[in-house]
């Protein structure tokens, strides 16, 4: 993945983009940025302080008004309107793709090992990490995407 990156850095003249392979704890604290994507990660930090040191820690290498994407998986886990869409997407990729198999181990994967939360949830915790102006731009099935912004100091 970084090295297509990397491509598409370079054919777009973007030299102002840095790439890290690690974690946000491996930059540099003098480093700060102007934003941030956090893309299909949450979902797999449990809701015991682990989402809140994430977002948090995104929050500390960001300048005030830096921007943040986040887009997670999304829902109240056996809810009526988790069942529904959990539903419909089951019967989408049945619909749309070749392996069967595979099809059912993911989702066994989706319930046992992933450990999203409710918008609500996911508002709260970009709230408590210090972004306001939350903004929510996508929703497919369970995906949710939000657009927040780090609070001026």
């Amino acid at each position: 993945m970084l090295e297509k990156a990397r491509e598409k850095i370079k054919s777009h003249h973007l030299e102002n983009v840095t790439l890290v392979l690690g974690t946000i704890n491996d930059i540099s604290p003098q480093i700060s940025f102007d934003g941030a994507a956090s893309i299909l990660v949450m979902q797999f930090l449990p809701d015991n302080g682990e989402k809140e040191h994430y977002l948090q820690s995104i929050s500390l290498k960001l300048k005030p008004g830096a921007k943040i994407v986040l887009l997670d998986l999304e829902g109240v886990k056996y809810s009526e309107n988790y069942n529904t869409l959990i539903s419909a997407w089951k019967a989408h990729q049945f619909a749309t793709r070749k392996n069967k198999e595979q099809i059912v181990r993911d989702f066994n994967h989706v319930d046992k090992n992933l450990q999203f939360v409710s918008e609500e949830r996911i508002r709260e915790l970009l709230t408590g990490a210090g972004f306001t102006d939350i903004c929510k731009f996508y929703k497919s099935l369970l995906f949710g995407g939000y657009l927040a912004t780090k609070k001026e100091e």
